[in-house]
This record gives C-alpha cells, sequence and structure tokens, in this order.
C-alpha cells in the first residue's frame, strides 16, 4: 500500500471512530504520529506537500488543510487560567514590595546627601568669607606693615 493510501485509510479510521487529528506541544498538527500511526517516515509530508493526490486535483498540503477543517486536532488541556494568573500576580506583588523598599531606602539616601549637601554648602560659604579675611589682612600687612587680629 502507498503512503499516500495509509494516510487516507488513517483518516477515514479516525473519522469512523470520531477522533481527532494529533497535535504537538505547541497545538500544530504532529506529523511524527500521524506517520508512525501509518507507517511511514515523517518526511514524506514534506517531500510531497506539493505533490498533487487523489481524482479532485489537490496537493497534499491542501488535503491535509481539509482534514485538519474536517476532523479538527485534539487539544492540549490548557492550564488554569486563574491559577496562572494568580501566580503570576503574586509574583508581581513580591516584586512591586521589592521595588518599593528599595525605593524607599534610596529615597532617605538621597534626602540625607542633599541635608549633607546643605551643610557642606553653609560650611564653604564660612570657609571662603574667613579666606577672603585673610587675603584682607595680608594685603593690609603688606601695603602698610601692620597686622590688625581681627577676631575680637
Amino acid at each position: 500500500m502507498k503512503p499516500f493510501e495509509r494516510y487516507r485509510d488513517y483518516v477515514a479510521g479516525l473519522e469512523r471512530e470520531g477522533k481527532t487529528l494529533p497535535t504537538n506541544q505547541f497545538g500544530d498538527l504532529n506529523f511524527t504520529q500521524i506517520a508512525s500511526d501509518c507507517g511511514m517516515r515523517r518526511q514524506w509530508f514534506s517531500e510531497n506537500s506539493g505533490k498533487v493526490f487523489g481524482s479532485d486535483g489537490k496537493t497534499l498540503k491542501q488535503i491535509i488543510s481539509d482534514d485538519f477543517t474536517a476532523l479538527g486536532t485534539d487539544k492540549i488541556q490548557p492550564k488554569d487560567v486563574s491559577e496562572t494568573l494568580a501566580k503570576r500576580s503574586e509574583a508581581k506583588s513580591k516584586e512591586v514590595n521589592r521595588l518599593r523598599k528599595t525605593l524607599n531606602l534610596k529615597l532617605n539616601e538621597i534626602e540625607a546627601l542633599r541635608e549633607e549637601n546643605e551643610q557642606l554648602k553653609a560650611e564653604n560659604r564660612l570657609l571662603k568669607a574667613k579666606c577672603g579675611e585673610e587675603e584682607d589682612r595680608i594685603e593690609l600687612l603688606r601695603d602698610t606693615g601692620r597686622s590688625f587680629n581681627w577676631n575680637v
């Protein structure tokens, strides 16, 4: 028996039994399983996808598409959506909490740095003023030879 005849018999058997075409983990037709059930190589489907089979003048690809439409496929049982969403929500909630803690630490650090910056600015202004006084005293000493103690 030729591979195409084996495939047609396989599809007819599925139709009689009310079964669907098998799928892989991605939801696509499982040509490996179909080929195994038909007793042929998986590559036969890809090698002959453009060939015309049967009296309808359809290519193998079109015939398989029609069989897919007529029989459907067995669906992989979907995971419980609410459980998946709950897990994602919990993971996101943990991440949000971690980010909030990090944000609070960084905000406290910024505030401490702002306070330190203000203190350093005030100290810098004071030192500049003292430096200016010292420069004035040295200039007076140079010009007049007199020394004054400004700190009374």
